[in-house]
């Protein structure tokens, strides 16, 4: 996590740190979803999972604490179901 946090201040870091984490992470995930825009739904699913780990971990945050990781999923089940699934959802 505070790779990719550190990476961000350096173009050619941040590029090397985005190729691998595409290629590791985000393009297998696009593979197993299925319609339209899987880029996209990747990507999306990706910047959630990524921002909430940013906030739990490198920020501390005390709204977002390890022991609260079940309810937050339970909460945003429709949200990353609706990603997955190709809903339209407004944000």
């Amino acid at each position: 996590m505070l790779l990719l946090l550190r990476s961000a201040s350096s173009p050619k870091a941040s590029s090397i740190v985005a190729q691998l984490f595409h290629a590791e992470f985000v393009d297998p995930l696009a593979q197993s979803l299925e319609g339209e825009d899987a880029d996209l739904r990747a990507g999306l699913i990706t910047a959630y999972i990524i921002g909430r780990a940013i906030m739990r971990v490198a920020f501390n945050s005390p709204t977002i604490k390890e022991s609260d990781i079940g309810k937050i999923s339970i909460n945003n089940q429709p949200f990353l179901c609706a990603i997955c699934t190709h809903f339209t959802i407004f944000l």
